[in-house]
């Protein structure tokens, strides 16, 4: 996913992981984490969630962005 300044350019990009039902894990490259979680923070108005840092590698299938060919 991307989160988009108002002149269209990206902030930063991110991968969605659905840990459960409620749960849900943002994989952020480093440098990202502030500039999304404060973007986020911004449009959680009525909405009961709570976000965290965890400051752990995980293992992801695909690297970002590929590789040029």
């Amino acid at each position: 996913s991307l989160i988009l300044e108002p002149n269209g350019k990206v902030s930063s990009w991110f991968r969605i992981h659905r840990l459960d039902r409620d749960d849900f894990l943002l994989d952020i490259d480093a440098g990202h984490a502030d500039t999304l979680v404060a973007r986020l923070e911004r449009f959680k108005l009525r909405t009961d969630a709570v976000i965290e840092f965890v400051d752990t590698p995980i293992p992801a299938p695909v690297t970002w962005p590929a590789p040029a060919s």
